[in-house]
């Protein structure tokens, strides 16, 4: 299995198992995202001659009913990718991480990586540079009910929209057709996997960023997602691979003059992997010291499906 490293070696698969009913996905799906857990997000890559390799988290975070911690790590990404001596001499030790605090309707984010890239030539004129150059390694606050969408945008925009569990739960809710593949054991827990086809413009409508036009290139294209659930009915791994071709032919089935190589070499292995349900000790840390950038942000955010 792709994105999880050691992880999957350490699995011990079992001959499949048919018990797995759709209404048991469809289940799973809406009870794991009422309580509260832990996740670890996986990204196996290769593009246009880069790598990523899979093995250490790229994401991590918890969650709590409407509050949340996620934390990406730019820094295990930029370290498959880029050799430590080509590394821009402005990012050298900087802290590359973005995090994003949920609580409710209230968005908090820390990038001090784009106040960073800020400094890089051609870059501190970017509007939305300038709002991460003025929270610099602190926090900004944006209230979501001034700016809507704008948790949806930022987390697909900046590569953690992969890693929203709650869209993935969703598009489990209402799965059809979903296919036993087997059983394998989950950080010591047992669990049974079912393998189905999602549409990727319902995945971007269930992270609040629906398609601009049905002749989106996205519109159509589908791709196959795995989801390993326990006896108690928990999601524990969500697997999910992408590729060029899929995109290329959506792309060609839209109208689109796009050339098949502009993807063809692209592949990428997104792991989730959700665990410590319901334990007591996941607390969500609210920012209290904050830069409001509320304004700031209804000024750059794109118009609503554009």
């Amino acid at each position: 299995m792709c994105g999880v490293g050691s992880l999957a070696a350490s699995a011990s698969t079992l001959p499949p198992d048919d018990t797995v009913t759709p209404d048991a996905v469809n289940d799973a799906g809406d009870k794991s995202s009422t309580a509260p857990y832990r996740l670890e997000m996986f990204i196996e890559a290769s593009l246009m001659g880069m790598n990523i390799d899979g093995d250490t988290p790229l994401a991590f975070g918890e969650f709590a009913g409407e509050q949340s911690h996620m934390t990406m790590d730019l820094g295990v990404m930029f370290a498959d990718m880029i050799p430590a001596e080509e590394m821009p001499p402005e990012l050298r030790g900087v802290d590359l991480v973005m995090e994003f605090v949920t609580d409710g309707t209230d968005l908090y984010i820390r990038a001090p990586f784009f106040a960073a890239l800020a400094d890089l030539e051609d870059s501190g004129d970017d509007p939305t540079m300038q709002v991460f150059t003025r929270i610099g390694d602190g926090w900004g606050y944006v209230d979501g009910t001034a700016v809507p969408g704008v948790d949806a945008t930022l987390n697909s925009s900046m590569g953690v929209g992969a890693a929203d569990p709650d869209a993935l739960f969703e598009l489990l809710s209402n799965a059809e057709d979903a296919v036993p593949i087997g059983t394998t054991d989950i950080r010591g827990v047992s669990t049974t996997g079912v393998r189905a086809e999602v549409d990727f413009a319902e995945l971007m409508e269930a992270q609040g960023l629906p398609t601009s036009s049905d002749a989106d290139p996205v519109n159509g294209m589908t791709f196959p997602i795995e989801a390993w659930i326990d006896k108690d009915g928990f999601v524990r791994r969500i697997v999910m691979d992408l590729n060029g071709d899929a995109i290329a032919e959506a792309a060609e089935a839209a109208g689109e003059d796009i050339p098949t190589s502009m993807f063809g070499d692209m592949n990428m292995s997104v792991t989730m992997e959700m665990f410590d349900y319901n334990s007591a000790d996941i607390v969500i840390e609210i920012p209290t010291e904050f830069t409001d950038i509320t304004d700031d942000f209804a000024e750059i955010m794109p118009p609503a499906g554009g």
